[in-house]
């Protein structure tokens, strides 16, 4: 590997697990935003994650529905990626 490349990995799963203090969470499907990386969670409550990073910055979305109607919607964490990583 190149001495200026750096790999990374993130533990996105343990993140929102530490935000939220729900061990539920489990990787699932959804839409592509079309801006950066996104990922998608849901928990036991069925309540959904949407996690987007975009130039290194981060945004953890939380979405909580009744049947296919969203009821709620709360940004749970937005900042670097980076400073998640280490959190």
């Amino acid at each position: 590997m190149s001495e200026g490349i750096q790999k990374v990995s993130f533990d996105l799963a343990g993140f929102l697990k530490s935000l939220t203090g729900d061990e539920s969470w489990a990787e699932t499907n959804g839409p592509d935003s079309g801006m950066g990386l996104d990922y998608w969670y849901r928990n036991d409550d069925g309540e959904v994650a949407y996690i987007n990073i975009d130039q290194f910055e981060m945004t953890i979305t939380k979405l909580t529905y009744d049947g296919d109607e969203l009821m709620d919607e709360e940004t749970i964490y937005e900042g670097s990626a980076e400073e998640a990583q280490v959190a």
